[in-house]
């Protein structure tokens, strides 16, 4: 399942985030690919409104996770500073009830520290304003994306 978006700006990127994020039932597992500057933590922006957070939104690069409750509460993981399955698998484990949406940036190989379906969105920088986003993933998740 593969479908591409092409935002044109910041505004876009967290509408996009705002109406997947509408569509949460609980229990998601979201893979957020790209480099600094990409768009990730814009989306999850929108992402948290669109589940029913009014929580500010942060990049959670140095507490290594964020916490949105909401309709369904989203649980937003950074692994840039986290080395290795074992410290994924223990960050997830010790802060997650299964029914929480995983939201996860600097995950990009998590298939083996995850026994859920995945939905992977891969953003890439097109220009100051221009962000390119593909999903990928399982037909579990096609839901969210129609």
């Amino acid at each position: 399942m593969e479908k591409q978006f092409l935002t044109n700006d910041s505004q876009e990127t967290e509408s996009l985030g705002r109406d997947i994020g509408s569509k949460l039932k609980g229990g998601e597992v979201i893979q957020l690919i790209g480099d600094l500057g990409s768009g990730k933590t814009t989306f999850v922006r929108g992402l948290a409104v669109g589940a029913g957070s009014t929580t500010a939104v942060s990049s959670p690069t140095f507490t290594i996770s964020q916490v949105y409750p909401g309709r369904v509460t989203v649980r937003h993981f950074d692994f840039y500073r986290l080395q290795g399955d074992e410290m994924i698998r223990h960050e997830l484990a010790d802060s997650t009830d299964e029914n929480d949406v995983i939201v996860m940036e600097w995950a990009d190989d998590v298939t083996n520290v995850i026994e859920k379906d995945i939905l992977s969105l891969t953003f890439t920088y097109i220009d100051d304003t221009k962000r390119k986003i593909v999903t990928s993933g399982d037909l579990n998740y096609e839901y969210l994306i129609r």
